[in-house]
């Protein structure tokens, strides 16, 4: 009788349907776009070498003494790998090229330190993107340190795919690199791949990113000595330190006492955990969820009123059946699970039928993101428990939506529907 009752209003069925459809698919797209983002940037944190953290709040002093630092950390016995960087805008250009310099993000590294944090796949994660490298620094320490930033200079760099595209740079090849008035010379040795696509809003206004050895970058960048009269002054600044834990205490159960002592010894730094930056990411996540579940919402909510109100419409053309069902004995228990029944199954085929059209949406978005912001957009999640409990959600609200025309119909009155027939 149901699915009798469904067929024969084909039309009026199928425009049901369509209305829930087009609601799953804007919840689906909206939050597997959402929930791809979380999992992308929780993945590469857990998958990272990174255990550990530590970063300035004053980004304008940064953090003094770098390499001693280091030293002094690495000198505990606690941690396998101790990486300082710093971090800044410059501009880089290419002689005879024909294009001007462009701003470019410019990052300072000891090879021999970050080399800890890269994998096998020479993949490593570095200010919250994905670096794949081809090619590497020949000269694995940073000389230029040496007897206060009077060593050698190397003049090594490593450019990003965009910054080599754009000025047709091959391995070997030398450009500029500029910071305020100084201009230095350096020789590119290995390219990299990020996540940013050198498209959109990112070509605008960035047109790439460099990375050399951290003394020569804070050298260019100002970052290594102030001058006192004739005293030169160490400053050796730099703006985030990445650790890695020695292996007994990466396989430990509790992380407290090894991040306790180091936020007492270094009190005015931020100190995060591989689990503090997971829990960072999935808190600042929850506005975008509410923004995202937020619009969706509006399209669901008008798609199961929709669905409401052709049940409602379809209790009054049944009147008169409802009540001779109720005159012969029929309960109001039965009337009520039957409409209840038929708008479910309508609910429910509308949100499966909305979860495909909605991931292609979702992977449409997202490579519009890409195209409009040059930043490659994680593809949307294809979880099937998640997609499992959004259409879940779905079904709660359209039962909820679905009472009403179901209380609706128990309350027909038998006389009236009787006589409506006659």
């Amino acid at each position: 009788m149901l699915m009798r009752e469904i067929v024969r209003r084909k039309w009026r069925t199928s425009m049901t349907i369509i209305a829930v459809a087009s609601s799953m698919v804007l919840l689906v797209a909206m939050l597997t776009l959402a929930n791809g983002m979380v999992e992308h940037a929780v993945g590469l944190i857990a998958s990272s070498e990174e255990d550990i953290l530590i970063t300035t709040y004053d980004y304008g002093n940064g953090i003094p003494n770098g390499h001693a630092t280091m030293d002094e950390l690495m000198a505990t016995g606690n941690f396998s790998g101790v990486s300082p960087m710093a971090a800044d805008f410059m501009a880089a250009g290419k002689n005879g090229s024909g294009v001007d310099p462009i701003t470019v993000i410019g990052i300072g590294v000891i090879p021999s330190s970050i080399e800890r944090f890269i994998g096998d796949d020479n993949k490593m994660f570095l200010l919250d993107t994905e670096i794949e490298f081809d090619g590497w620094f020949e000269e694995h320490g940073d000389p230029h340190y040496e007897n206060n930033y009077t060593g050698r200079w190397t003049r090594e760099a490593l450019i990003d795919k965009v910054l080599a595209k754009r000025y047709d740079i091959d391995l070997g090849d030398t450009f500029e690199v500029m910071f305020e008035t100084r201009v230095e010379e350096v020789r590119v040795q290995g390219i990299f791949t990020t996540d940013f696509t050198g498209m959109g809003e990112f070509e605008d206004l960035f047109g790439g990113a460099i990375l050399l050895h951290l003394s020569e970058f804070q050298d260019i960048t100002n970052n290594h000595v102030v001058m006192q009269g004739n005293i030169t002054i160490v400053v050796d600044r730099i703006f985030g330190m990445s650790l890695a834990l020695s292996e007994d205490l990466r396989n430990s159960e509790d992380l407290s006492d090894n991040t306790h002592w180091l936020r007492e010894k270094y009190p005015y730094y931020s100190i995060a955990t591989r689990a503090d930056r997971i829990k960072d990411i999935e808190d600042r996540n929850v506005v975008a969820r509410v923004f995202y579940t937020s619009v969706a919402s509006v399209s669901l909510v008008i798609g199961l009123l929709f669905v409401a109100s052709v049940m409602l419409m379809s209790v009054h053309e049944k009147t008169p059946q409802i009540g001779m069902m109720r005159a012969i004995g029929i309960s109001r228990k039965s009337i009520f699970l039957m409409v209840l029944r038929e708008s479910m199954v309508l609910i429910g085929v509308g949100g499966l039928l909305g979860i495909p059209p909605g991931l292609a949406t979702a992977f449409l978005m997202a490579r519009y993101i890409t195209d409009v912001t040059g930043y490659a957009y994680p593809l949307p999640s294809l979880d099937p428990i998640f997609l499992f409990q959004m259409w879940l959600i779905v079904m709660v609200s359209g039962l909820i939506f679905s009472m009403i025309p179901a209380f609706k119909a128990t309350r027909v009155n038998i006389v009236q529907a009787i006589h409506t027939v006659r």
